[in-house]
């Protein structure tokens, strides 16, 4: 009979599993019955670039009794900095001669065990906990990490995304729509797994369609992680504060994450309109490939000589700009040291 276990008796499970002989699987099933004992469901939100509406769906998802924030503050990052954490459970345990008979599985364990204990606020009765990075660079490493739990992906409008961007970053165009490419690149790689999208534990939404059609896409959510739907609060998800916009601030002269009662005028879905042409070319150079991959239409798409010639300029002065940043910049931090001393 399998002992129980509450979040003070990891030790009993070392205990247990030096006395009895089971098979490999067995073990493993029994691992994973003990994280789902001692911490709550994690609901990884992941998003394209920051910008991309992972605090909305963060505040949509918490509108459930079942839901609650983890006791991080802000965005983890944990799905971003997991290269580094694959690396070092690797490269400890490729040392380890098979003779000293360690568990590979059972330090996998640990370490995700520390993760879910970081997380994990422990108060409540809530099953799941909700924590989110608004980034999708690493996003394949989800199964890897987190061996339960759920990632909502959510992508949007690249040209929206990029405005954003740069009005509440004071960030350069460019980068901002190298940033977007670089993480339509990295859910291309999720998207094209099929072990991950087959798992039942990944699915990719639009912000804009979270947005227009609020009521639809929370039911695919909440079917999708089997949350009881008569328990959350349709109305007042449709009626949500806005929090953290770069154009509605209300009084705010900064990007505030103060909420602030939604009204006719908030709409983040036309960030881009007053685009000309010229960006729209520069954008679909940089980025039209993955935005059209993802199901998002392109303006001015034109294949026109001059536009290339446009681009391979721009494309000339971006390496030249970066190349100079990359040379100077430390020798002003060196300046700045000096003056110091």
């Amino acid at each position: 009979m399998l002992p129980v276990f509450d979040t003070q008796s990891d030790i009993q499970y070392i205990q247990f599993q030096e006395r009895n002989s089971f098979s490999p699987l067995y073990l493993a099933f029994y691992q994973k019955l003990v994280v789902l004992c001692m911490y709550k469901i994690p609901i990884v939100i992941v998003g394209i670039n920051p910008r991309s509406g992972t605090n909305y769906l963060y505040q949509l998802l918490a509108l459930h009794p079942n839901c609650v924030g983890s006791k991080h503050h802000g965005e983890d990052y944990l799905l971003y900095g997991s290269d580094k954490y694959l690396d070092f459970y690797r490269t400890v345990t490729m040392h380890w001669y098979p003779h000293w008979k360690n568990s590979h599985l059972d330090f996998k364990r640990a370490l995700e065990v520390g993760l879910l204990n970081y997380l994990d606020s422990g108060t409540g009765e809530a099953k799941y906990m909700i924590t989110k990075t608004p980034s999708a660079i690493n996003s394949r490493n989800f199964l890897d990490v987190f061996s339960e739990g759920y990632m909502i992906i959510i992508t949007r409008r690249g040209q929206d995304l990029v405005e954003s961007f740069t009005k509440s970053f004071h960030a350069r165009f460019e980068d901002a729509v190298r940033g977007w490419k670089k993480g339509a690149a990295a859910i291309h790689e999720v998207t094209n797994n099929p072990e991950i999208m087959n798992s039942g534990r990944v699915i990719v939404i639009k912000y804009e369609e979270l947005y227009q059609k609020n009521g639809e896409v929370m039911t695919q959510i909440l079917d999708f992680l089997k949350l009881d739907k008569t328990q959350f609060d349709f109305d007042k998800s449709e009626k949500l504060d806005v929090m953290g916009s770069s154009i509605f601030k209300g009084d705010s002269e900064k990007v505030t994450w103060n909420p602030i009662p939604k009204d006719e005028t908030f709409n983040p879905l036309i960030r881009s309109s007053h685009w000309g042409r010229f960006k729209h070319y520069r954008y679909n150079w940089i980025a039209g490939k993955y935005s059209q991959e993802l199901g998002y239409e392109l303006y001015y798409n034109s294949k026109n000589p001059i536009y290339c010639i446009y681009n391979i300029l721009l494309t000339m002065y971006d390496f030249l700009f970066r190349l100079a940043k990359r040379i100077f910049s430390p020798l002003k931090t060196r300046e700045k040291t000096q003056t110091k001393i």
